[in-house]
């Protein structure tokens, strides 16, 4: 999977127009922070259009995951499903076609944004 690829179609797709170049640096180079910004400032992200969507992906279909403990990696849906039941607050999760997401704010009650093209 080509991440640049990945991202740079993410952000076409559903990234503020005025935060998407920011996006995609902060995805490649600086991940801690772009997750604290899902956690913290999730709207400088997303339209609210996308709050409380349902995400279209696949149970095995590979994905891009950030989360608390962890560096952008790899997983499928179903992976990223069980490490986000594990608690921790915080997640974002890309399909590999860049076609659809599930994010996730710290805190409680937590905000879910989601969508699917």
């Amino acid at each position: 999977m080509d991440r640049v690829l990945v991202l740079r179609k993410f952000a076409e797709n559903f990234v503020r127009d005025e935060f998407r170049e920011r996006f995609i640096h902060e995805a490649m180079k600086k991940p801690r922070k772009l997750h604290a910004r899902v956690c913290h400032e999730i709207f400088h992200i997303f339209d609210d259009k996308y709050k409380d969507g349902t995400p279209k992906i696949g149970v095995n279909e590979q994905c891009l995951y950030l989360g608390w403990s962890s560096e952008i990696s790899e997983l499928t849906w179903q992976e990223a499903c069980e490490k986000m039941a594990g608690g921790g607050g915080g997640y974002l999760v890309i399909s590999a076609a860049g076609t659809a997401f599930y994010a996730q704010t710290e805190g409680y009650p937590a905000l879910n944004y989601a969508g699917h093209c």
